[in-house]
């Protein structure tokens, strides 16, 4: 686990979107062990309701889910809260060019390495009070855009 400053990461708010209730309750309970307040989402109409009601930073999004897959998801959570940052979580590989196109700050291919994953959620959370293009990092200037984590 990364040395995370918990002044830093307390306040932080994170979804976790994933139609697997295994995966979803594992992050939750990493996220919450390095000091963020994680809530657990099986879909994206799940994670639209908790954007209602609390001031989410941050969403760790599974793009396999059925129904509503993760990209109508991410498309769906921009147009109700363009500054969001999302991360992409995935078992498909070859994902981090699209999720960049499509405005994610990381993606991640299952399995999860805990301590990047961390790192960029620690960073997307910092990120989604910054200002300008919707608090967004132009996809030149996210990591994403080169295969890595912003």
């Amino acid at each position: 686990m990364p040395d995370l400053d918990q002044t830093f990461c307390c306040g932080r708010k994170v979804v976790v979107i994933d139609d697997d209730p295994a995966v979803r309750e594992m992050l939750v309970r990493v996220l919450v062990d390095a000091g963020f307040e994680a809530f657990a989402a099986a879909s994206g109409r799940e994670a639209l309701a908790l954007l209602n009601s609390h001031h989410i930073n941050v969403v760790l999004l599974d793009l396999g889910m059925p129904g509503e897959n993760g990209w109508v998801t991410l498309a769906n959570l921009r147009q109700c809260r363009p500054a969001l940052r999302a991360i992409i979580i995935t078992a498909w590989p070859d994902q981090r060019q699209a999720a960049a196109a499509a405005g994610a700050v990381g993606c991640f291919e299952k399995p999860l390495d805990f301590p990047e994953l961390l790192a960029a959620v620690a960073r997307a959370a910092e990120l989604s009070g910054a200002g300008g293009n919707n608090g967004f990092p132009r996809p030149a200037e996210s990591g994403a855009a080169r295969g890595t984590a912003a």
